[in-house]
């Protein structure tokens, strides 16, 4: 049992070490919305660089899906070890 649990924590904190770098990329990602998006520009909407908000965007969103997965996984994780 001892290594079992062992072997979970191992887990556990490499799961996390991976979310830690998840919200760096997401980060980066939300910037990059934000700035290609940003009102303040005094832009038309038709000028805003769409292409470029879309790619950051889908990408965001894969990420999204990839970290919500691995979030519930740790708590599942940490869960078991209680």
């Amino acid at each position: 049992m001892g290594d079992e649990r062992l072997l979970l924590r191992a887990r556990l904190t490499q799961n996390k070490a991976s979310l830690r770098k998840m919200d760096l990329r997401a980060d980066t990602h939300i910037r990059t919305i934000r700035e290609t998006l940003d009102p303040l520009l005094g832009k038309h909407f038709t000028e805003l660089d769409m292409e470029a908000a879309k790619v950051a965007f889908d990408d965001f969103y894969e990420l999204w899906l990839e970290g919500k997965a691995l979030k519930e996984l740790i708590d599942k994780q940490e869960q078991a070890l209680e």
